[in-house]
């Protein structure tokens, strides 16, 4: 009977409640993987401004950023 009713969904242009489902998950991960991805470039370009300090000065103002950065995160 589900294959049917399945059938007859697709045959009329529409999707099952498994289908959007699944592709809810997908669209998930995809915001995740590109919410990850900001994060890096992020991350690369305040080393690149950091470029040339000193090693102390650097690991502070990396140490501080992420720690901003994971405190913008956590809600």
């Amino acid at each position: 009977m589900k294959k049917i009713k399945n059938a007859i969904i697709h045959l009329l242009g529409g999707v099952t409640v498994e289908e959007c489902v699944e592709e809810l998950e997908k669209v998930k991960l995809i915001s995740l993987h590109s919410a990850r991805f900001a994060t890096y470039c992020e991350v690369l370009e305040k080393m690149d401004k950091c470029y040339g300090m000193s090693a102390h000065d650097w690991c502070n103002n990396m140490y501080n950023f992420v720690k901003k950065t994971v405190e913008n995160y956590e809600v």
